[in-house]
């Protein structure tokens, strides 16, 4: 990530759940260290270990990587960034003490469901920032892309969310993106694979990306 990064490239982690964003940020921040975050999810992952009633590790990387963590223990070697340079885009599934972590936090908190569409400040807040940008895919609502390890319902539509990442795209120098959450297991017909290929990844149509 680093030395792509360094090269000019945009760089892309596409597969796996959220913890892709604690390696791939790490790396990023390393060469843009004025980085600033978008992190799309219907979650917080806003957890830590004192507040989590799961332990699941996901549910607790976005606290982690804005220095909340209470030992070293969940991704070693991943870098810090700073909360105000944070914007939490479309979490409305959060558990009661991620609730009251975000709201001792700065993290930028953005409302993105069905009553918001167009994710209101997000694009004043990007403008001519270095971003790197976090989609998991179950910001979108379940009822239009249900293939999703845990699905929130209320969401935006595939379309919204591809309208939202053209402005981003289109406001702010947006150097890398990660891309998560979609189950295949969940989709054995792939009949919504595609749509999500049209609605998302045509957001980044001039993106070159190194495999």
């Amino acid at each position: 990530m680093q030395a792509s990064l360094r090269e000019g490239a945009t760089a892309a982690v596409i597969g796996g759940e959220c913890t892709v964003i604690a390696g791939a940020l790490g790396g990023a921040l390393s060469a843009e260290p004025e980085l600033s975050l978008v992190y799309c999810d219907a979650h917080g992952d806003f957890n830590t270990l004192a507040t989590t009633p799961s332990h699941y590790i996901a549910g607790m990387v976005l606290a982690h990587l804005c220095g909340r963590s209470v030992a070293p223990l969940l991704f070693p070697g991943s870098r810090k960034i700073a909360e105000d340079r944070v914007a939490l885009v479309g979490a409305r599934a959060l558990d009661t003490g991620e609730r009251a972590n975000l709201d001792r936090s700065r993290v930028l908190r953005i409302p993105f469901d069905r009553e918001h569409l167009d994710a209101p400040g997000l694009v004043a807040w990007a403008r001519r920032r270095r971003v790197w940008l976090h989609v998991d895919v179950d910001v979108v609502d379940p009822a239009e892309l249900p293939a999703v390890a845990f699905a929130a319902v209320g969401g935006p539509t595939l379309a919204a969310l591809g309208g939202l990442l053209r402005q981003l795209f289109s406001v702010a120098d947006v150097r890398g993106f990660s891309l998560c959450g979609y189950d295949a297991r969940a989709d054995r017909e792939r009949r919504h694979a595609a749509p999500l290929v049209d609605a998302v990844v045509g957001a980044w149509g001039r993106v070159a990306v190194r495999v």
